[in-house]
């Protein structure tokens, strides 16, 4: 894919085997793959794509004691997406989150990362949190007018904004929704930029049984 529009044929990634759906990252000259195992597996895999080849994926964690049973968040940084250690685990807000969290985070010369987090409970309710210093601290969880069953994506776009989009909604409604996530804790519309209110933000006539995926492409003006 060049442009979002012209893909190349599927090509499947060596020794890559998920349960749930994976996530990609580009950054550090290629893309990163990250999945966790099949079925009971609870380990993390990551793979790189160097834009000719896969790297074979490899188990970057061993997983958790009853990770089965915990829903605490828990964040991992690494210093190029390859390098992980499972030993410097930093605790998310204090707040259980019903399916997987997504991040996205903005950085700078002298300054620490910002990292916005964002889950949905086991009622479906989103909530989100702000981190200035690196997720040593997060603000409060705040609710933001969305309900999800799944995960929500998020996509950073210049220096400017976070996206975020998500499906599959606890009444049965699987429409794809998005909102501009410029106030961090508070969502607003995409297109009026008026405070987000819960059924709007609509993509019309798209619809997913699973949560779904962004990424940035071009540039954003404002």
């Amino acid at each position: 894919m060049s442009d979002g529009s012209s893909w190349s044929r599927p090509r499947a990634v060596p020794g890559a085997h998920s349960s749930h759906s994976p996530a990609l990252v580009a950054g550090h000259h290629g893309l990163h793959l990250y999945w966790k195992g099949p079925g009971a597996d609870e380990r993390l895999f990551h793979a790189a794509f160097d834009g000719r080849f896969w790297i074979p994926g490899q188990a970057l964690f061993n997983g958790w004691p009853g990770a089965g049973r915990d829903r605490t968040i828990r964040l991992c940084p690494s210093p190029d997406g390859t390098v992980w250690n499972p030993r410097n685990i930093l605790p998310g807000p204090q707040s259980a989150a019903g399916s997987w969290p997504s991040v996205v985070g903005r950085s700078g010369a002298g300054r620490a990362d910002r990292l916005l987090l964002a889950w949905p409970d086991q009622n479906g309710a989103v909530w989100c949190a702000l981190s200035q210093d690196a997720a040593q601290h997060w603000s409060q969880p705040a609710p933001v007018p969305a309900r999800t069953l799944r995960g929500v994506a998020f996509a950073g776009w210049d220096t400017v904004d976070a996206y975020a989009a998500w499906a599959v909604a606890p009444d049965g409604d699987y429409s794809i929704f998005w909102a501009d996530t410029t106030g961090s804790t508070v969502w607003r519309h995409p297109h009026t930029g008026h405070l987000l209110q819960h059924g709007q933000g609509r993509l019309d006539e798209r619809a997913s049984l699973r949560e779904p995926a962004m990424a940035a492409h071009g540039h954003m003006w404002r």
